[in-house]
């Protein structure tokens, strides 16, 4: 059995890479930007600042627009995702305070009309 000995393969030339296009003259040379704003970013702290105000709905309705803008670009949901979560909060504490006092003002109603 006689076995040939096999040439070392050669490595396989790389294809030739196209030439950097320069910019032609008179036209505007368009860049990447080297910081991309968050889109959300400003509907997020404008939910915030509601929710300071104690307009929770909005900081609610903001918060997730916020990071619905800025989940589309890849770009963090921080700031919405505080603001939903504090206008969840707020409006929550907001139906509860709403329904004691409620329920307090039956209470003395009906305790003075009793007597």
């Amino acid at each position: 059995m006689d076995q040939q000995p096999q040439a070392p393969q050669q490595p396989q030339p790389t294809p030739p890479q196209p030439a950097p296009q320069l910019p032609v003259p008179g036209q505007p040379v368009l860049q990447q930007p080297a910081y991309m704003e968050n889109p959300g970013q400003t509907l997020g702290i404008i939910g915030l600042v509601l929710n300071f105000l104690g307009v929770g709905i909005g900081g609610i309705v903001l918060g997730a627009m916020s990071r619905s803008k800025s989940k589309q670009v890849g770009m963090p949901t921080t700031i919405g995702t505080v603001s939903l979560v504090w206008g969840i909060t707020l409006t929550v504490v907001v139906v509860v305070f709403a329904f004691l006092v409620l329920i307090a003002a039956l209470g003395a109603f009906n305790y003075s009309s009793i007597q």
